[in-house]
């Protein structure tokens, strides 16, 4: 089984190893991941200036290096090939389901090599989401109650073949998150 473990990939020619979160909110997974991986560049980005900088101020605060920017998921500004691990909490379902393709791409063109994608969301684990009629009622209601506006367009998503689709190699027992036993890890062709 691939794991996320407390090793970063091995960036190739002695490079410092690059960490990214996309859609990184207040920070907590760009922190998180910087703690793990204290040796990384690690940079959180979001659309929403209040939450870059409220992450910022608290990442200062708790003495973590960790760059934030505000930027959009599906269109970096990030050069090709550049981070080791793309990470993303509960990003997926917060967009149009094309939105969600496209920042998958985008994800596969700013890793290098070897790199890895680690999407944690609701239909990214061990399990690709129920269908039965409570299942499809309980994201309706979420959808018009939670103001989940995409939450019915993202549980009809492939989210697999959406990471195959833009080229990575797709594990379905990578590492644990949200309420499943394994999650989705995306692997770009070396």
């Amino acid at each position: 089984h691939t794991r996320l473990g407390n090793q970063v990939p091995e960036p190739k020619g002695g490079k410092v190893a690059r960490v990214l979160d996309i859609g990184c909110g207040i920070g907590q997974l760009a922190v998180a991941m910087k703690e793990r991986f204290a040796d990384a560049e690690v940079w959180g980005i979001d659309a929403g200036a209040p939450m870059v900088r409220y992450g910022h101020m608290r990442a200062v605060e708790l003495d973590v290096a960790v760059n934030f920017s505000q930027r959009m998921a599906e269109d970096t500004q990030f050069p090709d090939n550049h981070f080791d691990i793309v990470a993303s909490y509960i990003l997926h379902h917060e967009v149009p389901e094309e939105i969600s393709k496209e920042i998958t791409n985008e994800v596969h063109r700013i890793l290098r090599p070897g790199g890895v994608f680690f999407p944690i969301d609701f239909q990214t684990g061990s399990s690709p989401g129920a269908r039965s009629a409570y299942a499809r009622y309980s994201q309706w209601k979420d959808h018009r109650w939670n103001e989940e506006v995409w939450r019915q367009e993202y549980a009809r998503l492939d989210f697999p073949k959406a990471m195959r689709d833009a080229g990575f190699e797709v594990t379905r027992e990578g590492p644990p998150a949200w309420r499943s036993r394994y999650n989705l890890l995306g692997t770009k062709k070396a």
